[in-house]
C-alpha cells in the first residue's frame, strides 16, 4: 500500500512544483526516492510533529500544497490541537496521512494504538477523512484532496485488501456483491478484509453484500438503497464512540430509514493494555470475521 501511496505522490510532485512533502522520522526504505527526485520539497522534520503541522500550515500560507506523514496516533491525536488551529482555521491545503490506523502497530502496544483517529477528525469541520483499501483508491483519495485543496486526512493501510470476484467503483464507496441484498455490511479501512472473509464463507447460507467505504463526511449515494427489510452491520477499527457506525446510524435517524436489524461491531469504550499483531487485536476486540457471521446467522 505504502508503494501506490509514493507512486501517487511522485505523479503529482512531478507535476507541480508547488507540493512539498514532510515527514516526521518515518518511512525510511520508502521515502527515500523522493528525497532524491524532490531534495528541495522533501522535509524529515524529526521527531517533532507539532513542529511538522505549524511547517505544513506556514507552507499552505505561501500557497503550497502539502503532504505530511507520520505512524499511528503521531499525526492524528498527538498534533490535534495544532491540526484543528492551523490547518482547520487557516483552510490550509495539507494532507495529513497516518501511516498505520487501528491496530496496524498493535506490538508496540497501546500508545501506538491509533484507534480514534476517525472520532477525532470526524469532529472538525471542513475536514474530508480517507480510508483507501488498493491503488485505485489511494490515487483517487490523494487525487481528491489534490483538486479540492483543502485539508483531509487519510490512513494509510499496510496491506491491501485481497477481493475476489466483481467490485463497483462509485463515489466514496466500493461494493462487494449485489446491490440489491438485504444482508450489507459498511465498513471503513483495512478491517473490510474481515468482512470480505465473512461474505465468502456465507455464501452457501447467506447471501451478505460489503460497502467499503474509503471516504467519509460526505453521505455516499447507497442511503437511497437501504430499507425496512435490511440488515444493516457496521464493522470498523475505531472506537465506538463517534466512529462510522454512529455516523451511518444518526444519518439514518435523520433520513428517516427504519433497518430491520442494525448492529456496530468497534472498539468498545474500554482501556486495553493486551499487545499482539493486528489480528490478534481485531479478535480481541471482537472486531473480526467471527462475529461478523454470528450476527447475519442471529447468533449474536
Amino acid at each position: 500500500m505504502r508503494k501506490y501511496f509514493v507512486d501517487t505522490v511522485l505523479e503529482l510532485m512531478e507535476q507541480d512544483e508547488d507540493l512539498f512533502f514532510l515527514t516526521a522520522d518515518l518511512g525510511f526504505g520508502s521515502f527515500e526516492v523522493i528525497q532524491s527526485k524532490f531534495p528541495n520539497r522533501y522535509y524529515n522534520v524529526g521527531i517533532a510533529e507539532q513542529n511538522m503541522v505549524g511547517m505544513a500550515c506556514g507552507l499552505s500560507i505561501k500557497s503550497k500544497k502539502v503532504i505530511i506523514y507520520s505512524i499511528a496516533n503521531f499525526s492524528s491525536l498527538r498534533v490535534i490541537e495544532q491540526i484543528r488551529n492551523y490547518l482547520v482555521y487557516h483552510g490550509s491545503k495539507v494532507l495529513i496521512v497516518n501511516g498505520g490506523g487501528g491496530f496496524s502497530y498493535g506490538q508496540l502496544g497501546y500508545t501506538h494504538y491509533a484507534t480514534e483517529d476517525i472520532s477525532m477528525m470526524s469532529s472538525l469541520p471542513e475536514i474530508d477523512i480517507f480510508a483507501p483499501f488498493d491503488a485505485k483508491t489511494i490515487a483517487g483519495s490523494i487525487h481528491e484532496w489534490y483538486d479540492n485543496s483543502k485539508v483531509a486526512y487519510l490512513r494509510l493501510e499496510k496491506n491491501e485488501i485481497d477481493i475476489v470476484g466483481n467490485i463497483s467503483y462509485l463515489d466514496g464507496f466500493a461494493v462487494v456483491g449485489d446491490h440489491s441484498c438485504h444482508n450489507k455490511i459498511i465498513c471503513f479501512g483495512s478491517v473490510s478484509a474481515e468482512a470480505i472473509k465473512s461474505k465468502d464463507d456465507l455464501t452457501n447460507r447467506i447471501e451478505v453484500s460489503v460497502y467499503i467505504l474509503y471516504r467519509l463526511k460526505r453521505i455516499p449515494k447507497f442511503f437511497d438503497t437501504l430499507n425496512t427489510g435490511d440488515s444493516l452491520l457496521i464493522l470498523e477499527e475505531n472506537s465506538k464512540r463517534g466512529g462510522v457506525g454512529q455516523f451511518i446510524f444518526g444519518n439514518c435517524i435523520e433520513n428517516n430509514i427504519t433497518l430491520k436489524k442494525g448492529r456496530i461491531l468497534a472498539i468498545q469504550d474500554s482501556i486495553c493494555d493486551v499487545i499482539g499483531d493486528q489480528n490478534y487485536m481485531r479478535l480481541k476486540h471482537g472486531i473480526s470475521q467471527e462475529n461478523t457471521e454470528k450476527f447475519f446467522l442471529g447468533q449474536l
